[in-house]
């Protein structure tokens, strides 16, 4: 039952780390430290691949989402995946501005954060029921 878990907690870590690759100079915050620690440690080789790894990331992270819409069945933190991710790649094929391509990605982040949150909850509340259900019964 954890598996949704891991692979959207997988999936949601990578989307963080390959968009801090796929920005590199256009990075801020912590995206920026970041983007320059990998490629001083000469991970910088793994410029030429950031689109790839960021698509199999989100990827990840979408199969996660569907993954636990079916067992909880509430579309939301599934939609809430997709409209991050549209965001996120929306910018990388587009010829934008810096600032406007920052905005994209930070709100795609944020949506993809907000989407795995709200999933959580809604699993663990599913578990909690769960829970009361099997021990109403074990009374009975």
């Amino acid at each position: 039952m954890q598996k949704p878990f891991c692979l959207k907690k997988m999936g949601i870590m990578g989307t963080y780390l390959s968009t801090a690759f796929a920005m590199g100079c256009c990075g801020f915050g912590p995206f920026l430290y970041l983007a320059s620690g990998l490629s001083a440690l000469s991970l910088g080789a793994l410029a030429n691949f950031s689109l790839p790894i960021l698509y199999t990331s989100l990827g990840a992270t979408l199969a996660g989402f569907l993954i636990s819409y079916r067992r909880h069945r509430h579309p939301l933190p599934f939609i809430s995946g997709l409209v991050g991710s549209g965001l996120i790649l929306y910018p990388f094929h587009e010829a934008l501005d810096v600032w406007i391509f920052r905005v994209f990605l930070s709100t795609g982040l944020a949506v993809l954060t907000l989407g795995v949150i709200w999933d959580l909850i809604k699993l663990h509340k599913m578990a909690r029921a769960e829970k009361w259900s099997e021990s109403k019964h074990k009374k009975w």
